[in-house]
């Protein structure tokens, strides 16, 4: 059985939240959402499903707010089957919440459709609850007992039990017995069975499945590639066959061999000795700013008071919006040369930067800051394997930072640094625990000031210009940190 209700009441954060619907309603279900569990209890007299999948660990809200919450909707809907997910164990919550009949709870940092399917379908006890609680495994079902065995004569002649049995059925004619192997049907080959695990959710709130190496290019993907191929500018060519590797020692990469005067530097007899790698077009400090796939971290923000306080000090800083979706919107603050994107009809409308351009711009960079969005390409994630800093944006929530670990993971990003945004004293998860689940060195911690950021927004001015504003500070040390790598790390060749 592959629908089990009808409807589903998804009680999760916006980010995860709108993954999950969007699964379940490819399973053929009707997805009812809200934010977090205290909208769901205020409207429990219009919630129309009979199952509620729940994330327990809403940020910004407190047990004791769920427990208060869940003793609402149980007094109202009875009848309404709550299912709690965990990111971890939390014994406090769940002793609380059994009190209140709610048996269904299922610690998983990580889960697919088959674990939803699962725990649908089948309820949990209160057996099962208090195993989970205790952290023993769940009880065993009762065996079921054997059927009683037949009467000796049956038993003692079995022959006479079968022809008593068939004593109706017709006798088949010889002609049928020898025309009956020609009519049997050849046997069906088996079809595989697809392996859904390939299909897995990383993590407990983000659904992101990456593309596999035997799925065709689409006409996106080539748009995607040229429109992001316009950052080769700040590295030189960084395709697959001639990587360029940076020592961790220098940011500058070396030739191997130089090729003799006059002769074409392209075809395989054209170098005696190794591959050459190719010229770095970008002289100055590469700083990447990003959140995994993880949106609404701040990184715009923080890319644009950075470019800002970097700018009155160090000289010139080239600020480079890497994010596709916003096609150079951060860049509209400032009053220097703006390089805007043009479109091509011979790529489908791809967004390119025109190349004379980019090489009268990043040549005389002496920093350059790169504002990447969510979704990266394998060219973006090479240009963050090769930055000399990486500065790692998340906020103080269990949801976020699992994102981001997992793809910080896989992306293979060096010389990262961990900077906490949006940080309220007391509330979330404490910087140091974020830093040791990250496993980066927090650099900084960014306080949250929406006052600030809402005055930004209205009068369209940079965050750090704000009379009172609390990002000025921290973003002054992330900028002196880069000043003092600057001259130990040097800058890119010329």
């Amino acid at each position: 059985m592959r629908i089990i209700t009808e409807a589903i009441h998804l009680v999760f954060a916006p980010g995860p939240g709108e993954a999950l619907e969007k699964r379940l309603r490819r399973l053929g279900f009707r997805v009812f959402r809200d934010v977090n569990i205290l909208l769901f209890a205020a409207g429990i007299a219009d919630v129309r499903a009979n199952i509620a999948l729940i994330q327990a660990e809403t940020p910004g809200v407190s047990g004791e707010e769920v427990v208060a919450a869940v003793r609402k909707v149980r007094l109202s809907r009875p009848d309404l089957r709550l299912i709690f997910v965990y990111g971890e164990r939390n014994p406090a919550l769940i002793a609380e919440l059994i009190g209140l009949g709610v048996y269904d709870h299922h610690v998983a940092e990580e889960f697919d459709e088959d674990d939803v399917l699962a725990w649908l379908r089948t309820p949990m006890t209160y057996a099962d609850a208090h195993a989970l609680l205790e952290g023993v495994p769940p009880p065993r079902p009762a065996s079921v007992p054997e059927k009683a065995p037949r009467m000796r004569e049956e038993a003692e002649a079995p022959r006479a039990g079968v022809f008593r049995e068939n004593r109706r059925a017709p006798v088949p004619s010889v002609e049928d017995v020898r025309e009956e192997p020609g009519r049997r049907s050849a046997p069906r080959a088996e079809k595989p069975q697809k392996d859904r695990r390939k299909r897995r959710w990383f993590s407990l709130f983000g659904i992101f499945r990456p593309k596999r190496k035997d799925e065709p290019v689409s006409a996106a993907d080539e748009e995607e590639e040229a429109e992001t191929g316009d950052l080769d500018a700040i590295f030189g060519d960084l395709s697959e066959e001639s990587p360029v590797p940076f020592d961790a020692k220098t940011t500058s990469p070396s030739r191997t061999a130089e090729a003799p005067p006059g002769q074409a530097e392209s075809g395989p007899a054209a170098f005696s000795g190794p591959r050459p790698e190719p010229p770095v077009r970008a002289s100055g400090f590469v700083v990447g700013i990003y959140s995994g796939a993880k949106g609404s971290t701040g990184k715009t923000t923080i890319s644009l008071a950075l470019t800002a306080y970097l700018a009155d000090r160090v000289g010139s800083v080239a600020l480079v919006d890497a994010d596709r979706a916003s096609l150079g919107a951060s860049i509209l603050l400032f009053d220097g040369p703006i390089v805007q994107p043009r479109r091509s009809r011979i790529l489908h409308g791809a967004a390119l930067y025109p190349p004379e351009t980019l090489d009268g711009v990043f040549p005389d960079a002496d920093v350059i800051v790169l504002d990447f969005g969510a979704v990266l390409t394998e060219r973006d994630r090479e240009i963050l394997r090769r930055a000399d800093l990486v500065l790692v944006v998340t906020l103080p929530e269990t949801a976020t930072v699992s994102i981001i670990r997992r793809h910080l993971q896989a992306s293979g990003v060096r010389n990262a640094r961990l900077v906490l945004n949006r940080h309220v004293p007391g509330e979330g998860l404490p910087p140091w625990e974020v830093a040791r689940a990250m496993n980066l060195p927090l650099l900084e911690t960014i306080p949250f000031d929406l006052r600030s950021l809402e005055e930004a927004g209205i009068r369209k001015i940079n965050v750090i210009d704000v009379p009172g504003n609390k990002f000025r500070d921290p973003i002054m040390k992330i900028g002196d940190r880069i000043r003092m790598e600057i001259p130990q790390k040097g800058v890119h060749a010329r």
